[in-house]
């Protein structure tokens, strides 16, 4: 089956956090974004770790047809735990403040939320790059 990978953001609104989801999620997600300005300079890196919303059978899905032999495994207390890592970077052409990170996926006509992180804004201006690094730590 053939995916879009989408990775996006969403401007700063109040949002409700329903505490069902991320509860039953087996593996860790990790987030990195860094921030830079259109001259390449850094201008902040900002780690996130709190889930909004996750979709745990349909990211466990895409991450096996994700993974690759290059994703190492690790053991952890006894546990074989399989870390996959995935960067994308956006360029920015307008200004905007992002509330959240979010995973979807496309596919033909539709859109799925895999997860969603939400962290404090992150003011972002025209020409702005953000590169955001994927970590998802699952059972194997």
């Amino acid at each position: 089956m053939n995916h879009i990978l989408i990775i996006s953001t969403i401007l700063l609104i109040p949002i409700t956090i329903c505490p069902a989801f991320g509860q039953n999620y087996d593996g860790f997600i990790f987030v990195q974004n860094i921030l830079r300005d259109s001259d390449g300079n850094l201008v902040t890196t900002h780690q996130v770790t709190k889930i909004g919303y996750i979709n745990p059978v349909a990211l466990d899905q895409f991450l096996t047809e994700e993974a690759s032999q290059n994703d190492p495994i690790v053991s952890m207390s006894g546990q074989r735990m399989q870390i996959i890592e995935r960067a994308i970077t956006v360029d920015f052409d307008s200004k905007n403040v992002l509330s959240d990170t979010t995973l979807n996926i496309g596919e033909k006509d539709k859109v799925l939320t895999l997860v969603r992180l939400i962290h404090d804004g992150i003011p972002v201006t025209k020409g702005d790059q953000m590169t955001t690094i994927w970590t998802f730590i699952r059972p194997v």
